[in-house]
């Protein structure tokens, strides 16, 4: 797929499978939806996750349901734009409802970041993750495994990236907490050995 390519034809590719179209669609939307997620996300939150986390975790779901075909009438920019603001959004609203409850400080709680500076918080991250954000590659290698998985499986993952706890996947599914809990590891030294053999 050329690189020059629409944004229709990158919906399309996504839809048949086509991995470069996961690396276009993520530079070319981004930029955008970190400025969108900066915007929304409040301090509070920020404690708990950033922008860069929301939008990856918002593409991932994306990834992960179209490759399940949720979106056969997505075909046009505009309509993607909306969707993936749409899922941004509730990502950001997710966050900000589980950093606002009660058993988590009702939003009084201070954060670790309020005793080291801004550097030295970078550089913990950094070393952590090796990354502050997901890279492209990694999000079409990431769309392309879930497309191999069963119905079960996809949607069990699918939950996950939606920001629903494994507890929360169990009952949704009728599933026991073990049953999650185990399936996902499985699943995650699986792709561990994938990526980094």
């Amino acid at each position: 797929m050329s690189t020059t390519g629409s944004v229709s034809e990158w919906i399309e590719g996504l839809k048949t499978g086509d991995s470069s179209a996961t690396t276009h669609l993520w530079n070319r939307y981004h930029p955008n939806l970190l400025r969108f997620a900066r915007y929304r996300l409040h301090d509070e939150a920020r404690r708990v996750t950033d922008e860069e986390d929301l939008v990856a975790a918002a593409f991932g779901s994306f990834f992960c349901r179209a490759a399940a075909g949720q979106f056969p009438e997505l075909s046009g920019r505009k309509e993607l734009w909306a969707l993936l603001v749409t899922i941004t959004d509730r990502k950001v609203v997710n966050t900000i409802r589980r950093c606002m409850t009660i058993k988590r400080g009702g939003g009084r709680v201070r954060g670790e970041s309020n005793f080291t500076s801004e550097e030295d918080e970078r550089e913990r991250v950094t070393a952590t993750t090796g990354s502050t954000h997901l890279p492209p590659d990694v999000a079409a290698c990431l769309s392309e495994m879930v497309a191999t998985l069963d119905d079960d499986m996809r949607q069990i993952v699918c939950l996950r990236m939606d920001g629903y706890t494994n507890e929360q996947i169990g009952q949704r599914l009728n599933r026991s907490l073990a049953t999650i809990e185990r399936r996902l590891c499985l699943l995650r030294d699986q792709w561990l050995e994938e990526l980094f053999g």
